[in-house]
């Protein structure tokens, strides 16, 4: 029994002298994938725009078309610009003029936003700039007032609807000059909308920062 128990030791040490080892067979699956994230996008855009050829520059459709509103004279007077802010070729700034105004001068100005990006958006929001001011935000339905009071500008209740790509709908929003407006003063301000993607839309979810 011993002389067995020799030979295995013996055995043993010599296949290890031989650099012969002892290990478990193992294979291993190796999965590799690929993940594309989609965009979040918008812009202001034109409805005359044809596919395929140069985007149209967007633009104000208002209540004041030579008329004041809700007048028969032809006094104030508004318009519109539309700008690319990040250079990506879409238009996501609009800025508005308002010239020849007097206390309790307004207008409706409507604009269409086209939903441009692979993911289903939700605007929730604008950001408005008084006079090149620190944007604020301009909860739908809500008036806001620039900082000496005498321009305040209202959204209407648009907000929550969802747009798949390549849709548009209509946005509009409401101004209004007020008692402490100075004479012989130029006031514009500017608008940009906010978007997120659609599941994370909550009603009434407010944008804490720019």
């Amino acid at each position: 029994m011993k002389k067995i128990v020799l030979m295995c030791i013996a055995l043993v040490l010599a296949l290890g002298s031989m650099g012969v080892g002892y290990s478990l067979w193992s294979d291993s699956l190796y999965i590799e994938g690929i993940i594309e994230t989609g965009e979040v996008d918008w812009e202001f855009y034109n409805l005359y725009s044809v596919p395929g050829q140069p985007v149209l520059k967007p633009v104000g459709t208002q209540d004041d078309h030579g008329i004041d509103p809700g007048w028969t004279k032809d006094v104030g007077s508004t318009t519109c610009d539309f700008f690319d802010t990040d250079g990506d070729g879409d238009y996501d700034l609009m800025e508005l003029t308002i010239l020849n105004a007097y206390p309790f001068y307004r207008n409706h100005v409507s604009t269409w936003v086209h939903c441009n990006g692979t993911v289903p958006i939700i605007i929730v929001g604008a950001w408005i700039s008084f006079d090149g001011a620190p944007e604020v935000w301009a909860p739908s339905g809500q008036w806001v007032t620039n900082a000496s009071n005498s321009l305040r500008v209202n959204f209407g209740d648009n907000y929550g609807d969802q747009l798949h790509f390549c849709d548009s709908r209509d946005i509009s929003l409401a101004f209004e000059v007020l008692q402490p407006a100075q004479q012989n003063h130029q006031y514009s301000f500017s608008i940009r909308y906010t978007a997120v993607q659609y599941n994370e839309y909550v009603p009434g979810m407010y944008v804490p920062g720019p």
